[in-house]
C-alpha cells in the first residue's frame, strides 16, 4: 500500500505566506515613499514660507531707510536700484538689494517660481495722509508639480507659516490676494494659488514708534537730548508762562513769558531777553524833527525813547545867576529915595569878580511830542536821536 504525501499543499501554503508577505512590502514601501514625498512637499512649503518672512524682513529694513522717498518728499533721492519711474512699482526682489551681499535678496522660492515686490501708495503723497503699502509674491502658483494648476495643500502650508502676513489667492475669487492683513488685486491676475505676504510698515509695530520722515504729531512726556543741531521749518514755540524775575532750576534753559517774551534761566532766576524789539533807529535829529512811527503785531504795542546826541545849549535868565565884588568907577547921575534905595544911570568902568557861591546852569533834555522830537535850551547845533519799536506788556 503506498503512502500518500501532503508536499504539494505545504508548497501552496509557503507560495501564499510568500505573497503576502510580498504584498505587504509593496504597500510599505508605497506608503513610505508617499510619506516621504509628502515630508519632502511640507518642507519645501515650510522653506518657501521662511524665505518669504526673511525677505519681508529685509524689505521692511529698505523702506525705513527710504521712508522719505515712498512718502513722496521732494528732497527726496531715487533708490538705487529702482529705475522704476511710475507708480504702482513692481520689480524682481534682487532690484531692492541695493548693491548689497545678501543672499536673501537673490534667492528663489522652493515652490512659487520667483519673488517680486509690489510698492504703492494709498491717500495723498505727499502729505499727512500718505501710506506707502508693499507686499512679496510668487510668480507662479505653489505646486509640487507642474501638472497641477495649484496645490491647496502646499498653499495651506505656506499660510500656517507666515505668521499671519500671509495671502493667496482662492480658486473661488483668483484676482485677488486675500489674507489676514492684506485684500488686493493679484499682479499675475486670475491665477489661483499664487502666495504672498504683505510687507507694510503699518502692519507692523513700526506705527507704535517715532520714526524718520513720521508726519504725525507727536507728544513725548519727558526730556529729549540729541547729539546734533535742532533745526526747524516752521518755528519753536514754547508752551511756558514764566514770570521774570521768578526763580527757576535749570541753567541756561529758554522760557516764553507770560508777556509772550523769551526769558533764559540765568543765576537761578527768569531773565527777559527781549521785552523790548527795535524795529528803527535816527539820530542827528534837530528839535522839531518827525519822528518814526512802528507797526505792531497783536499783543505787542509801540515804544518811542528819544535823548540827547549833541549839546548846544543856550543859556540865559533865570539860567545865570553870578555873585562877586565890583571895583571901578561909576560915573553918571543918581538919586537916593526916601528908603534908602540909589538909583544911578551911567556907566561902570571895572572889572567882576565872582566869589564861589555863583552858578552857571546849563540843562537840556530831549522829549517826543506830537510824534515830533523836543529839545529844551536848544542850540542851533543840537541834536537828539530816537529808538522806536515794539514792546510786551506794558511799561
Amino acid at each position: 500500500m503506498r503512502a500518500r504525501t501532503r508536499r504539494p499543499r505545504a508548497a501552496g501554503y509557503l507560495l501564499a505566506e510568500l505573497a503576502v508577505v510580498l504584498l505587504a512590502a509593496t504597500l510599505g514601501a508605497v506608503w513610505f515613499a508617499q510619506q516621504a514625498a509628502e515630508e519632502t512637499e511640507d518642507a519645501g512649503a515650510r522653506a518657501t514660507a521662511s524665505l518669504l518672512l526673511t525677505a519681508r524682513g529685509r524689505l521692511l529694513g529698505w523702506q525705513v531707510q527710504h521712508l522719505d522717498w515712498l512718502l513722496a518728499e521732494p528732497s527726496a533721492a531715487q533708490p538705487t536700484g529702482i529705475t522704476a519711474v511710475s507708480w504702482p512699482v513692481d520689480l524682481p526682489l534682487a532690484a531692492f538689494a541695493g548693491g548689497a551681499v545678501d543672499p536673501v535678496w537673490q534667492a528663489r522660492p522652493a515652490y512659487g517660481g520667483e519673488l517680486r515686490v509690489r510698492l504703492w501708495r494709498d491717500g495723498v503723497c505727499p502729505g499727512t495722509a500718505c501710506r506707502p503699502q508693499a507686499m512679496l509674491y510668487t510668480t507662479e502658483p505653489v505646486r509640487a508639480r507642474a501638472a497641477h494648476d495649484y496645490s491647496p495643500m502646499l498653499v495651506g502650508q505656506i499660510l500656517l507659516a507666515t505668521d499671519g502676513y500671509g495671502a493667496h489667492a482662492p480658486p473661488g475669487t483668483p484676482a485677488r490676494l486675500r489674507g489676514a492683513l492684506l485684500d488686493v488685486a493679484n499682479p499675475q491676475g486670475a491665477r489661483a494659488g499664487v502666495v504672498a505676504v504683505t510687507a507694510s510698515l503699518d502692519a507692523t509695530p513700526f506705527t507704535q514708534f517715532v520714526r524718520h520722515g513720521d508726519g504725525r504729531p507727536v507728544r513725548l512726556r519727558n526730556t529729549l537730548a540729541v547729539d546734533g543741531a535742532l533745526s526747524t521749518a516752521t518755528g519753536l514755540a514754547f508752551d511756558t508762562a514764566v514770570v521774570p524775575g521768578g526763580a527757576c532750576a535749570q541753567e541756561g534753559l529758554h522760557a516764553r513769558t507770560a508777556g509772550a517774551s523769551l526769558a533764559v534761566c540765568s543765576a537761578g532766576i527768569w531773565f527777559e531777553l527781549n521785552r523790548y524789539v527795535v524795529t528803527a533807529m535816527q539820530d542827528g535829529l534837530a528839535d522839531g524833527a518827525v519822528l518814526p512811527v512802528s507797526s505792531c503785531p497783536a499783543g505787542m504795542a509801540p515804544f518811542t525813547r528819544v535823548g540827547v546826541q549833541h549839546l548846544d545849549v543856550m543859556v540865559g535868565g533865570g539860567d545865570i545867576d553870578v555873585r562877586g565884588q565890583l571895583a571901578g568907577a561909576l560915573s553918571g547921575s543918581g538919586a537916593v529915595s526916601q528908603t534908602g534905595a540909589v538909583s544911578v544911570t551911567g556907566t561902570v568902568t571895572g572889572s567882576l569878580r565872582s566869589t564861589s557861591d555863583s552858578q552857571l546852569r546849563i540843562a537840556q533834555a530831549a522829549t517826543e511830542s506830537g510824534g515830533r522830537l523836543r529839545l529844551s535850551s536848544v542850540g542851533p547845533a543840537a541834536r537828539g536821536y530816537a529808538i522806536v519799536g515794539c514792546r510786551h506788556g506794558t511799561g
